[in-house]
């Protein structure tokens, strides 16, 4: 919101100067001249406001992202430890069962794999 709105000043004072420029022959050239330059200081203060405006804008951006990676590490790391802490509980409670699930997955899936590969090389 303030580099849309010094840019807006800065874009107000360019336009300032263009106006004092037509209107330039109706004053003298020391009026003119010290109009132009109070206005270029105010451009250039204008134009700093806008550069530290967006420096401000794109860390505090950098400084959300980079807490949103690290939530989003830990999240991960806790699911990661949750799911592994399950798989150690139901190998040691329930081995014959688990080693019996993997092995009809196993089958199953040879068995599937072979239908695939026969209905391919037909």
């Amino acid at each position: 919101m303030a580099v849309g709105t010094t840019l807006g000043q800065a874009v107000n004072a360019a336009r300032e100067i263009k106006r004092l420029a037509a209107e330039a022959g109706d004053q003298s050239a020391e009026s003119v001249q010290s109009k132009v330059r109070s206005i270029k200081e105010s451009a250039s203060g204008a134009l700093d406001e806008v550069q530290d405006s967006a420096v401000q804008t794109y860390q505090d951006a950098r400084t959300r992202m980079e807490t949103s990676y690290d939530e989003a590490q830990a999240r991960a790391a806790e699911i990661i430890e949750n799911i592994s802490r399950r798989v150690r509980y139901l190998a040691d409670e329930y081995a014959l069962q688990l080693i019996a699930a993997v092995a009809g997955a196993a089958f199953l899936t040879g068995v599937l794999l072979r239908i695939w590969r026969s209905a391919r090389d037909e």
